[in-house]
């Protein structure tokens, strides 16, 4: 049996974290543009 350990664990969190802040600061700078545009428009 494959069993998933702490050390296994480790990295998949930091990626998915990695995922979930790339992801917000992705829609941050999308909202700040837009934001932006609709001001100056």
């Amino acid at each position: 049996m494959f069993s998933l350990t702490f050390e296994h664990l480790q990295p998949l969190k930091f990626f998915v974290w990695g995922i979930i802040a790339g992801g917000l600061l992705l829609y941050a700078f999308l909202g700040i543009f837009v934001f932006k545009d609709s001001i100056y428009s």
